[in-house]
């Protein structure tokens, strides 16, 4: 029985190189990576044979930080050779491309049982439809991280109409889908398909753990620290944080953010104003965990109100919570309520409430806050690690 997992990761020697650079996926890479990972230690105890091909998702040629083209490299990923395939990355010639590489090497092999492919990937999804027309008796199961046309990217006439084509596409390629994988229910509400499917709403990879060390807890060092990462965009509650930030009195509390976006700008202004507002910009993911482990809070601003909350799981909730530091953030949709017993919510989305909230927190015994952020370390570490939530696929997958 051979698995076949396609998706879009980078492979460690790209990700060091594009890391500091403008545009990096880091939430899908991590989690594809977390599934791998899941897949990788299942398999091996089921005596399953499972491969892994990847087609990364990098900006078109010529945008800064991208190639004309990709070769095909091998490297280790919890310990399993991952190979990225080749592909000529020229705009929209790059996605034909991706189509005509992965389903060259899907038919390499003989005897595939199921292939996983993570995201509404069309070329990825088309490989898979047309090389089960050709072979019949194959499980196609699909990872959906995000929608299509609600991710914010630009909304003129010509995307719009590449989106319609996707979602035509993507129509006629899930017929052959046994098994979706929605990190929410309003995901499969919103497609409207009848598949089957699971919600597995994320993954902590707990590869870094060895690096992070097993006993967190908050450091007294920088209890009044607060920390941000992420996209720094208005949707995002970013503006919202740093307006409440701004009511904070305090010469001793900081705000540190890591990421990039539309409010760069915006921030860095702030930061020449208030020298408590330390903006990092896009830096290596570890050192984002590494602030993390020493932060005094974990703030994630992103409101309810936006539409895409229904459809998105905040993949940094894992992290916030593995960290062992405290977290404080919405009640957002796409959570599972499970996870409010571990955090600290805002009640409404306004700076002065934002602020109250904040202050409150920090007025409360720092004992108790050390308690709250370990219960929520190791309800990931338990709960949401690799094996405990790829295991659910693996329970559906002969089934169906």
């Amino acid at each position: 029985m051979l698995l076949l997992f396609l998706g879009s990761y980078y492979l460690p020697s790209l990700l060091r190189q594009i890391e500091r650079g403008k545009y990096v996926g880091n939430a899908n890479d991590l989690l594809q990576k977390a599934y791998i990972k899941g897949f990788v230690s299942i398999c091996k105890e089921q005596g399953r044979d499972f491969i892994s091909y990847t087609l990364p998702n990098v900006p078109a040629f010529p945008k800064s930080g991208s190639r004309f083209v990709y070769g095909r490299m091998v490297e280790n990923i919890s310990g399993l050779s991952c190979v990225s395939l080749p592909f000529v990355n020229l705009p929209l010639f790059k996605h034909i491309c991706r189509f005509f590489s992965a389903y060259k090497n899907i038919v390499r092999h003989k005897g595939i049982t199921h292939i996983l492919i993570y995201g509404l990937d069309i070329p990825l999804l088309l490989a898979a439809h047309l090389y089960k027309r050709k072979k019949g008796n194959i499980h196609v199961s699909c990872i959906v991280p995000d929608l299509i046309g609600l991710t914010g990217g630009p909304n003129n006439l010509l995307h719009r109409l590449y989106g319609r084509l996707l979602n035509r596409l993507l129509v006629i390629t899930s017929t052959s889908v046994n098994l979706f994988i929605y990190l929410t229910e309003s995901m499969r509400e919103r497609l409207g398909f009848n598949n089957p499917y699971i919600v597995i709403e994320g993954i902590y990879n707990d590869e870094n753990e060895a690096l992070l060390g097993k006993d967190q807890c908050l450091n007294s060092s920088s209890p009044n620290t607060i920390l941000y990462a992420g996209a720094m965009s208005k949707r995002n509650g970013v503006l919202k944080l740093l307006k409440a930030f701004e009511l904070m009195t305090g010469a001793d509390y900081e705000l540190i953010l890591c990421g990039d976006g539309e409010l760069r700008n915006v921030i860095e202004d702030m930061s020449k104003e208030d020298n408590r507002i330390r903006f990092l910009g896009n830096i290596p993911h570890s050192e984002v965990q590494a602030l993390q482990k020493s932060a005094g809070l974990l703030v994630n601003p992103r409101p309810s109100i936006e539409e895409f909350s229904k459809y998105s799981f905040p993949s940094k909730t894992l992290e916030y919570f593995a960290s062992g530091t405290p977290t404080m953030m919405f009640r957002l949709p796409g959570i599972p309520d499970e996870y409010y017993t571990y955090c600290y919510t805002f009640e409404s989305y306004d700076e002065r409430d934002m602020y109250n909230r904040i202050l409150a927190f920090f007025n409360k015994p720092f004992a108790e806050r050390v308690a709250k952020g370990q219960a929520a370390r190791s309800f990931i570490l338990q709960q949401k690690n690799s094996v405990a939530q790829c295991r659910k696929i693996f329970s559906l997958l002969d089934g169906i």
